[in-house]
């Protein structure tokens, strides 16, 4: 869901890798007998300097894996609203705006002041759908700090591979635009679900009939659009 470069290599463990990757550590770094039995789930994204970053209970967490310190960034936030380039973790907070916390010094700043929704980092990019805005889809440019609006009108399910935007808009059609702007091109019609695997450069999909409910067939295409199969029904 996220686009590529909004995670580190390791992407994310459960628990039970957190507690294997414990075990080879000096000392206990989680407390798991006090955790919410329902949130049996962490999301580890990257370790920098003994730092383990995580998601946990909807809230960004880092703690010193040697000496066990423990403190909650942000919360209220989910996983398609933190990305991180590895000298910045951008989220957004409560009040909707996208912010940028130092991994170095720790210094925490406003980028974007607007309602976003789900940021996504590739390219230098930062890229949101703005609530202010109809939901429309923005993109923001780390090094100029300029804003441009990619896409009028009400934008979902946004994805990121190969220097392309995907997203959902108007009667479950699945269109792509260039991350540097351009012309939106119809990708497909009549889409439940979708997800854009990075690693084969294919879009893997389920059919709607319509109104919002699936028909259960299953199919991946190449992002050129020139083979589709039926992956199972």
């Amino acid at each position: 869901t996220v686009a590529s470069e909004s995670w580190l290599p390791g992407g994310f463990l459960g628990l039970d890798e957190l507690a294997q990757r414990e075990r080879d550590t000096t000392s206990s770094i989680f407390d798991y007998e006090s955790r919410d039995p329902v949130y049996n789930k962490i999301l580890l994204f990257f370790v920098i300097d003994d730092q383990l970053y995580t998601l946990e209970n909807e809230k960004l967490c880092r703690r010193d894996i040697r000496m066990g310190k423990y403190e909650v960034l942000a919360d209220g936030i989910n996983i398609n609203e933190v990305a991180c380039d590895g000298e910045f973790i951008y989220y957004i907070d409560k009040e909707y705006s996208i912010r940028a916390l130092s991994l170095e010094d720790g210094s925490n700043r406003t980028v974007i002041s607007r309602r976003a929704s789900s940021v996504y980092l590739y390219g230098g990019y930062l890229f949101y759908e703005d609530l202010s805005d109809s939901r429309s889809l923005y993109r923001y440019d780390l090094s100029l700090n300029v804003t441009d609006k990619l896409v009028e009108g009400i934008c979902f399910d946004t994805q990121i591979v190969d220097d392309s935007v995907y997203f959902i808009q108007g009667n479950d059609t699945l269109y792509k635009i260039p991350i540097t702007g351009g012309e939106i091109e119809e990708v497909l019609i009549d889409v439940h679900m979708y997800y854009v695997d990075p690693s084969d450069l294919s879009i893997y999909y389920e059919l709607s009939n319509g109104v919002y409910e699936p028909h259960g067939d299953y199919y991946r295409m190449d992002i050129s659009g020139s083979q589709c199969a039926l992956v199972f029904q």
